[in-house]
């Protein structure tokens, strides 16, 4: 679009003291910073006429970069600039993508030597404007443009108006998008790969501090895309540009209630540290009225009320992590240095900023580097949360286990006592019997004697089993062995308490006493043992009359079955699978109480299978499946 006659007010005055700007020999960019003059408009009211009327005190600009970050308006920029010698095209990049509008008034040569050319960008002529596909606003110079004359520039923004104009040749801004794109695509690709990797171990292991975490990634992954320094959504779908941003403050809020919520979950903060978890619920319910604010339409006020938030919610952040590591919670190393990320790239992009530090794609994105370092490091932590988390429940469980061992002594103790009591009374009796012969006869004497040793023998020898059958029971299984499981499904019977085996309780038993397995016999004995003790302790409360309980062994496939069903009336707890939890379950009965979660245990950690139960006929039936393994036979092989 050509503009006559204005053109002249617009581009007079004091040209005289503007210094050019323009590359020297082999350069690639040249800042803007430091040669042009600069104007602001706060109330955003004055238009080219205005400016170019002359009533405008231009001055110098100072610093590396231009605008405020306190004074919202319009800020009109004035520089003569020198394109590139060699003919090429020249761009002009600024380098803020959250800038609303940017308008060139360029001059072109025209036969009255007073023509402008106007070039609109920013996130407001996204697909209708003149700028290149990027970012953040850049303009390629009309090839006529005249360098007689100055050139003019108005910058408007809600958001943060700072940003730094830099003069770039053609190769240059070629070698700028390829580089942005690539650091842009490791970054976000990285992103996802976390994404994803941490969504396969929630559903997975489904511990909800993983769901709070998806959350978080997928509010971060939002609010990175539309995020004016990373830009994704201009490449991706420039025509939605135009529709987001004047809501881009919510997407970081969204971010920052979804990090609250995995932080406050993730340290435990309630317990931990409840004087910080006020703080943080307090900044959960301070996005509500931001959000309001952007929908009412005080997207500035709304964006500075973010920036205070996101700021506070990091340095929050480092506190309570550092609160909670003390107090000896070590995954919290990796969350104190997650959250420590972005508050480095603050300081780095502000640093930047203000001329501290070179202006290159790691300072201008320093804010992406830290979010993604701060989304990797949460994984990490959360993954050295769940790995510290089960070796402490593995140790629980092999304590639980021992425990066990220990309750059931106190169950079995009266059954073997019981055991025992009728051949201590017997062998009693045969040394009494023996006393008495040695006042008989000899003859007498030598005829009764062999019968009542061999009786006493007999005796001795029974109660020496008992103790065997005990010791086998509570010894350590230390290495896989071969062993027949009818025999261990045996001695579990024979270890019964005095009320498991009480008269009125019938126990079948269909096995296959010749059947191998290759592992622990004693693991597999505690769980027979246990779901079996499980079936007494049933029959017994529930008064069951002719109570049953039938045990049986079968192969299917590659696996041994063993199933122990009785006519108990059936399982009540619903669903039946929580029947397997490690906790004690009332309607159960007395028990070992921990027993079936343990038996659970037992035989996926140990013995490689699985267990499970159902309701059938009159009562429950339990099976335990266990692969027969290439040890595994129907042959008379000795264990």
């Amino acid at each position: 679009m050509l503009w006559l006659g204005v053109g002249v007010l617009a581009m007079t005055g004091s040209v005289a003291a503007l210094e050019p700007v323009g590359p020297s020999a082999g350069q690639s960019s040249v800042p803007l910073a430091g040669t042009a003059e600069v104007y602001l408009d706060v109330g955003g009211t004055l238009d080219l006429a205005a400016i170019g009327a002359g009533r405008v005190p231009f001055g110098p600009q100072r610093g590396a970069s231009f605008g405020t970050l306190l004074t919202r308006g319009t800020l009109w920029i004035r520089a003569l600039i020198k394109p590139w010698p060699d003919g090429g095209s020249t761009y002009l990049l600024l380098n803020n993508g959250s800038l609303e509008s940017v308008t060139l008034y360029a001059p072109v040569r025209g036969q009255d030597g007073a023509a402008l050319r106007i070039l609109r960008g920013g996130w407001q002529y996204a697909t209708t404007g003149a700028q290149e596909r990027f970012v953040s606003p850049v303009f390629r110079l009309p090839a006529d443009y005249d360098d007689a004359r100055p050139l003019l520039i108005a910058v408007r923004s809600p958001y943060l108006l700072q940003f730094r104009v830099t003069l770039l040749t053609e190769a240059a801004w070629q070698r700028t998008g390829m580089e942005l794109l690539l650091f842009l695509g490791l970054g976000l690709g990285s992103l996802v790969a976390i994404l994803l990797y941490n969504l396969l171990l929630y559903a997975a292991i489904g511990d909800r501090h993983y769901l709070y975490y998806l959350l978080y990634a997928v509010t971060l992954v939002l609010y990175l895309g539309v995020d004016p320094y990373v830009g994704l959504a201009r490449f991706v779908a420039p025509g939605t540009v135009g529709a987001l941003m004047p809501y881009f403050p919510v997407f970081p809020l969204l971010m920052l209630a979804a990090m609250i919520n995995f932080s406050r979950a993730f340290l435990a903060s309630r317990q931990s540290a409840p004087r910080h978890d006020r703080l943080l619920r307090a900044l959960l319910v301070a996005p509500l009225s931001v959000i309001l604010m952007v929908v009412m339409g005080y997207r500035w006020e709304a964006a500075r009320v973010t920036y205070v938030l996101l700021h506070t919610l990091i340095l929050l952040q480092v506190t309570v992590g550092f609160v909670v590591l003390r107090s000896g919670f070590r995954p919290a190393r990796f969350y104190l240095l997650a959250v420590s990320a972005p508050l480095i790239g603050v300081l780095v992009f502000s640093m930047q900023i203000q001329g501290l530090l070179p202006r290159n794609d790691l300072t201008v994105r320093a804010l992406f580097i830290g979010f993604i370092l701060e989304a990797l490091l949460l994984s990490f932590a959360l993954g050295n949360r769940t790995w510290l988390l089960r070796q402490a429940r593995e140790a629980s469980e092999r304590l639980l286990l021992e425990h066990s061992r220990f309750l059931s002594v106190g169950q079995m103790l009266s059954g073997v006592l019981h055991q025992l009591k009728r051949p201590v009374i017997h062998a009693g009796n045969r040394l009494m019997t023996l006393e008495a012969l040695l006042e008989r006869p000899a003859a007498e004497r030598e005829a009764a004697l062999p019968g009542a040793v061999a009786e006493l023998r007999r005796t001795v020898g029974f109660m020496a089993r008992t103790i065997e059958d005990v010791y086998r029971f509570y010894g350590q299984d230390q290495d896989r062995v071969s062993y027949r499981p009818a025999e261990q499904i045996e001695l579990a019977v024979t270890l019964l308490t005095p009320m498991a085996v009480g008269s009125a309780l019938r126990i079948e038993r269909a096995l296959l006493p010749d059947l191998v397995l290759h592992g622990y016999p004693h693991a597999f004995a505690h769980v027979l043992l246990i779901v079996i003790e499980n079936a007494a302790v049933i029959l017994r409360e529930r008064a069951v009359t002719d109570p049953l309980i039938r045990i049986e062994m079968a192969v299917a496939g590659d696996e041994l079955w063993t199933t122990v069903a009785d006519n108990a009336g059936g399982i009540r707890v619903q669903p039946i699978a929580r029947l397997f939890d490690l906790i004690t379950r009332p309607d159960r009965g007395s028990g070992i109480g921990i027993g079936l979660g343990l038996a659970r245990r037992l035989v996926e950690t140990k013995l490689d299978g699985r267990i499970s139960a159902r309701n059938r006929d009159q009562g429950a039936e339990f099976t335990i499946r266990l692969p027969l393994g290439a040890a595994g036979n129907l042959g008379a092989d000795q264990p």
